[in-house]
């Protein structure tokens, strides 16, 4: 097998490699080249803090390697699961496919994932603490 090509892109924590190969086969008799293309993904440490206090903020990375693809920020919990749509006050796009939640609520917790091309990446769990209002 020959690597012809590999192409990076950056989703968030992970990186996914797009590899293409050149596979020979000559079994004396005859010559055939196919060619393969697969994904393979990689991932990078990351971190976030267990619990988060009402009133402070939290910005998600749902960065991508490519400027032309927007991605979607999405709150799952036990019952239900919702997009959360930047509104310029609450939840802001601090730069492309960064979203900043500022002024947490009880009802910020959950698991949050970023949504791209039909991809779905966890970026977090957000437990609140302190005094809910």
């Amino acid at each position: 097998m020959k690597y012809q090509a590999q192409k990076s892109y950056l989703f968030g924590m992970f990186v996914f490699n797009l590899v293409t190969a050149i596979v020979q086969n000559n079994d004396g008799c005859s010559s055939t080249t196919d060619k393969k293309t697969w994904i393979k993904r990689e991932s990078f440490s990351w971190s976030m803090p267990e619990n988060l206090i009402v009133g402070e903020w939290w910005t998600f990375d749902c960065r991508l390697n490519s400027n032309k693809v927007s991605a979607t920020l999405w709150q799952k919990t036990n019952t239900n699961s919702s997009q959360r749509i930047p509104d310029g006050k609450y939840i802001k796009v601090s730069d492309k496919n960064m979203f900043l939640i500022s002024g947490l609520k009880k009802s910020d917790g959950g698991r949050y994932y970023c949504n791209a091309c039909g991809l779905e990446k966890f970026v977090g769990k957000i437990h609140m603490t302190g005094m809910f209002i």
